[in-house]
């Protein structure tokens, strides 16, 4: 049936009034309804944004010819040197620049067209996700006329099929009858932990060196510029803004993880949320004869403090309303031991959908 195993369990050993909370998986919708409201509605077409060859034959062209009437074919192919680079990317950058063997490692005028077309595109689809999936939320809401107070309603998804709810026995037999329902399945809210196992060697980085920065061997590899990245802190995290690494960044801001009653989290100033930061984007600093740097220094960042994962997935969301490509999360349930949790079922969904 729908309602899973562990949920049946709960229900066998509850009272008729007593509130069960449950994760509510209703149907998703399909990626072609999806793709053709998009098409509808700014002619962006998904199959050619996703599709690197095509969009290299039908896309690239056109950005192509308008960047270079706009500033010649010399300059349009020229390497940028951006006033907001780090000190170390921006004089490497003018060593560099018109050397092929460098050339895609750097950015032209022609490749930040690329850039800003593609985000564009990314920014249109996740607003029409939202507003299905919005739509369709709130019209099984409103059929099942579900309390939407804010201690009834735990999470309402803006991406996907998802909803956690409070509920009756008979109100989840009531929603298992559903043609709108997948499965239903028990929720519990566990006080999420840091996760301090990094393996530093899969971002190229290594212990005896400090943070290495993406500048090596001779060649510039991509620093994040113009790229907005996410940081989910466990424990309440919230960098250190006085870190040697990170004091004085402008392009790192803390914010608030706004639960559905409109309050926010308290955070606390972390090591392991400064840590993460600092290896992510930190500026080249020098500590203890060392020198240390990010691995995207010229990204954006926002972090945002969680504690439970309904707050990991409010705050997944909120991120994406930002629009960031990149969210890292390095924590976990402190008693699960789920090798597949409704937790990661949610968060593959919004990855899926955004």
């Amino acid at each position: 049936g729908k309602i899973a195993p562990e949920l049946q369990e709960k229900m066998n050993v509850s009272s008729e009034e007593e509130l069960i909370s449950v994760w509510l998986w209703l149907k998703p919708i399909e990626k072609e309804k999806i793709d053709q409201v998009l098409l509808e509605k700014t002619g962006m077409n998904s199959e050619v944004y996703e599709d690197e060859e095509r969009f290299e034959e039908e896309i690239l062209p056109q950005i192509e010819a308008e960047v270079e009437a706009e500033l010649g074919y010399e300059e349009a192919h020229s390497v940028v040197v951006q006033e907001n680079l780090s000190d170390i990317a921006s004089a490497d950058l003018q060593s560099i620049n018109g050397k092929e063997e460098n050339a895609e490692y750097a950015m032209t005028p022609i490749d930040i067209a690329v850039s800003e077309e593609f985000d564009e595109y990314v920014a249109a689809r996740r607003g029409i996700v939202k507003q299905e999936y919005l739509a369709a939320n709130d019209k099984f809401i409103q059929e099942k006329n579900i309390s939407t107070s804010a201690d009834n309603i735990i999470y309402k998804s803006q991406y996907t099929s998802t909803l956690i709810v409070k509920a009756t026995k008979s109100e989840i037999l009531d929603y298992a009858d559903s043609e709108m329902v997948e499965s239903i399945s028990f929720y519990t809210d566990e006080i999420q932990v840091s996760d301090a196992d990094i393996s530093l060697e899969q971002a190229g980085i290594y212990c005896e060196g400090g943070t290495g920065h993406t500048i090596s061997g001779g060649w510039v590899a991509y620093d994040g510029l113009g790229i907005k990245i996410g940081i989910l802190e466990a424990e309440c995290g919230k960098y250190d803004s006085t870190a040697s690494q990170l004091v004085g960044n402008s392009k790192i801001h803390f914010v608030d993880n706004i639960r559905s009653d409109g309050t926010t989290i308290e955070s606390t100033v972390s090591s392991h949320a400064t840590m993460v930061t600092s290896i992510i984007a930190g500026k080249t600093a020098s500590v203890g004869g060392r020198t240390y740097t990010g691995v995207v220094p010229n990204a954006t960042i926002y972090q945002m403090p969680v504690e439970y994962p309904s707050d990991c997935i409010r705050g997944f969301q909120q991120l994406v309303d930002k629009g960031v490509l990149v969210i890292n999360y390095s924590g976990g349930s402190s008693v699960s031991e789920e090798l597949y949790s409704s937790y990661d079922k949610e968060i593959d969904r919004l990855i899926a959908e955004t």
